[in-house]
């Protein structure tokens, strides 16, 4: 079974000898005893998952493909739920072959070019992100010959986690890898000691295997 955050919590609770064996394992990320600690803990690995993907760049299951489905009379369409940002600059009607381009300029070049954003309607040729209200947003107005047509696209997705059933994107071992490294963001904060070889050899081995590369110094 895959770990999950609250698995994740434990094992870095158990490294950075908060709790010790089985008997002391929290059953949630509320516990009077160790709520600062557990806290702490939760931020770290979310810090230590941000850190593992930006130095990594698109590592496996950091990317995910998303879908809109034009409706009549819809300009704009929300993002999947776990939508953080675009990869791609297109999106692409698979069936019709057809593309749409990030517009020039983005939302405040369509705002500043579309005088009467109504006036403009038919198949979409352009979209962008309208940052009022974070969703995706096209250059034209469909009308009901174009409802229907399905355009694919990539984005980046949210990592971030808060519950204690949230499962991680990639393999138990990758967080085992990452325990150590989660402990030394702990102690950074909890304590005012960092030790950056122990954290970076902890990124660095874990970035290797969701990769697919070998472990550094392991050939």
């Amino acid at each position: 079974m895959a770990y999950t955050l609250l698995n994740a919590v434990n094992l870095s609770l158990k490294r950075a000898r908060i709790i010790q064996g089985d008997i002391g394992e929290l059953t949630s990320l509320t516990d009077d005893a160790h709520q600062a600690d557990v806290d702490i803990m939760v931020q770290s690995w979310n810090e230590i998952i941000a850190d593992l993907y930006d130095a990594g760049q698109n590592l496996p299951q950091e990317t995910k493909e998303g879908t809109i489905t034009l409706v009549a009379d819809t300009r704009e369409y929300d993002p999947p739920s776990d939508f953080d940002s675009m990869e791609s600059d297109v999106m692409v009607d698979q069936t019709n072959g057809q593309y749409l381009y990030a517009y020039p300029g983005g939302f405040t070049g369509m705002f500043q070019d579309q005088s009467q954003p109504s006036n403009y309607t038919g198949l979409p040729i352009y979209w962008c992100i309208n940052p009022t209200n974070g969703k995706l947003r096209f250059d034209r107005i469909p009308d009901s010959s174009d409802a229907g047509k399905i355009y694919t696209y990539l984005y980046r997705k949210r990592l971030y986690m808060s519950v204690a059933a949230d499962t991680f994107s990639f393999g138990d071992t990758i967080v085992n890898d990452l325990v150590a490294a989660v402990v030394q963001v702990w102690n950074r904060e909890s304590k005012e000691t960092f030790d950056p070889i122990a954290y970076q050899q902890s990124i660095s081995r874990a970035a290797s295997r969701i990769r697919q590369q070998p472990v550094p110094g392991k050939y």
